[in-house]
This record gives C-alpha cells, sequence and structure tokens, in this order.
C-alpha cells in the first residue's frame, strides 16, 4: 500500500469515516484525482499532504517526505528520502528534550512566548519572548 493511499484512509477514519467524495472537498481536489491517487496513478501534492497531516494530528514534514516516497522512481533515489526521514525522527526528541533543559519555567507566567511565522517554502521561523519585567517601584516617578 502506497503512502497516499495510507493517509487518505488515516483522514476518512479520524474524520467518522467519510467518503473519497468528502476527503476530495477537504482537501480541494476533484474526485477523479482522489481515485488516482488510491489507484497508484501520482500523489497528493505537498500542500496536500501538509493539509491532511494537520487534519490526521501527524507531523506534517514525516507526512510530506512519505508522500513524496510515493514519486520515487528508483530505490536509490527513496533511500535518499527515507535517510532524511530516520533523521528527522530521531533528532525531534532531542532538540524538545533540549529545549526544556535551556529554558526551565517553573512559574507559567514566566515561560517563553512562542512567536512562528510560516513562510512559502515552508520553513518556520521561531521567535521567543520573555515577558516584560516591571521596573521596581522604587524606580517609578510619582505624580504629585
Amino acid at each position: 500500500m502506497s503512502n497516499t493511499i495510507a493517509y487518505l484512509d488515516a483522514l476518512k477514519s479520524s474524520n467518522g469515516g467519510i467518503s473519497d467524495y468528502r476527503a476530495s472537498q477537504f482537501l480541494g481536489v476533484t474526485r477523479s484525482a482522489v481515485s488516482k491517487w488510491r489507484n497508484g496513478h501520482g500523489s497528493m501534492s505537498m500542500s496536500h499532504a501538509e493539509k491532511v497531516a494537520k487534519a490526521i494530528d501527524a507531523d506534517p514534514d514525516i507526512v510530506i517526505i512519505e508522500t513524496i516516497l510515493d514519486r520515487c522512481k528508483d530505490d536509490e533515489e527513496a533511500a535518499v528520502w527515507k535517510r532524511i526521514i530516520k533523521r528527522l525522527s530521531s533528532t525531534a526528541i532531542p532538540a524538545l528534550a533540549a529545549l526544556f533543559v535551556l529554558f526551565p519555567s517553573p512559574d507559567a507566567s514566566a515561560a517563553p512566548k512562542i512567536q512562528t511565522t510560516e513562510t512559502a517554502s515552508n520553513l518556520y521561523y521561531v521567535k521567543f519572548q520573555t515577558p516584560p519585567t516591571p521596573a521596581p517601584t522604587s524606580f517609578r516617578h510619582r505624580r504629585n
């Protein structure tokens, strides 16, 4: 079974067993496009794969790469993409652990705010913002 078919099935089951027609409406494609994907005549685009990933609560990068695997012409090309998937999967947990070590926050109000911006190339820039610290009361000017 191709990755595209597996993700289509996951999309359908996570939405109460919807039909391929409803899945095509959700993705903004024709019913025949979904039928072609099911019959192995192509795979979903990266933007459709990202939309599916968000709907099934999966990592969009992994879903995109796994649908790209369906388009690979030979085993050598597929091996490259599989290495990338393995690297993405193995670095995610240590990276998250490092964030917790670098930014410990026992007080929820002192937790850094995270602001992300998505660009057209699907890169995410992350900007950490810490809450402003109030000035000590001895430095505040008093009005008479």
